[in-house]
């Protein structure tokens, strides 16, 4: 996910100009915060799947019964 749309507008000027007002500094590290907050939510996730596709490996994969075989 990228940083929307209103709050870039709100940065652009301390990129452009480079002053930063203590807002801007705030929004900054609010921002990069919530990516970081994603990304420890995401990798726990990832790390969960990771937990379930280990444990499938260890007891193996079956292929599906045909619906000819399973009635």
């Amino acid at each position: 996910m990228c940083l929307p749309s209103h709050t870039i507008v709100d940065l652009l000027p301390c990129v452009s100009t480079g002053i930063v007002t203590g807002s801007m500094y705030d929004k900054i590290r609010y921002e990069r915060g919530a990516i970081q907050q994603r990304i420890t939510e995401l990798t726990a996730a990832r790390d969960k799947l990771d937990s379930v596709i280990e444990h499938v490996l260890r007891v193996g994969i079956y292929e599906e019964p045909t619906p000819q075989a399973a009635g």
